[in-house]
C-alpha cells in the first residue's frame, strides 16, 4: 500500500499522479475482465458494446459522440463488431440515410459477462480496504465523476 502522505493545495501534481495511475488500474481491471471472459474484443469495441448496453438503437453520429471518435471510427468499430455477430445494424425509420446499432442477444450477453467479471475483480480488490476506507472511496469518486461530469 502507498505510503499515506499530507498534500497541500499545491501538491496538484501528486494528486494528478494518483489519479492517472488509478486511471490506469481501472484500464487494467478492464481488460482482465475481459480476458477472463474469454472475448476476442478489444477494450474500444467494449466500450461500444457498453454504451450500446445503456442506450441500445443508437445511430451511428450519436454513438461516436458518446464515445468521443470520429463518425468513420465508430463506423469501422461496428462494422467488427457486427462481423463478429454482437451488433446489428439497420436503417434508423426517422433518417433514411442513417444507420442505427443495436446489441445482438450475443452482445449483451457479451456485455453482461464482461460486467460481472469487472465487478468480481474490483470486489476482490475493494474487500481488502477497511470499510470506513471504501466509505472515503465512494465518496471521492462519486464527487471526481461529478466533476467530469459537469466540464463536458
Amino acid at each position: 500500500m502507498a505510503s499515506r502522505r499530507t498534500l497541500r493545495d499545491e501538491d496538484l501534481d501528486a494528486v494528478i499522479d494518483a489519479v492517472l495511475r488509478a486511471t490506469q488500474a481501472f484500464v487494467g481491471l478492464a481488460l482482465r475482465s475481459l480476458e477472463a471472459v474469454g472475448s476476442p474484443i478489444t477494450l474500444a469495441q467494449y466500450r461500444m458494446l457498453a454504451a450500446l448496453g445503456v442506450e441500445d438503437n443508437q445511430n451511428v453520429r450519436d454513438l461516436a459522440s458518446t464515445l468521443g471518435v470520429e463518425r468513420s471510427t465508430a463506423t469501422r468499430m461496428y462494422t467488427r463488431l457486427v462481423n463478429g455477430g454482437l451488433v446489428e445494424r439497420k436503417g434508423d425509420p426517422t433518417d433514411g440515410r442513417a444507420v442505427v446499432v443495436s446489441l445482438t442477444p450475443q452482445g449483451r450477453k457479451v456485455v453482461a459477462e464482461v460486467t460481472r467479471a469487472r465487478r468480481r475483480n474490483v470486489g476482490a480488490l475493494l474487500s481488502a480496504m477497511p470499510a470506513a476506507r471504501r466509505e472515503q472511496l465512494v465518496d471521492l469518486l462519486d464527487e471526481f465523476a461529478g466533476l467530469t461530469e459537469s466540464s463536458a
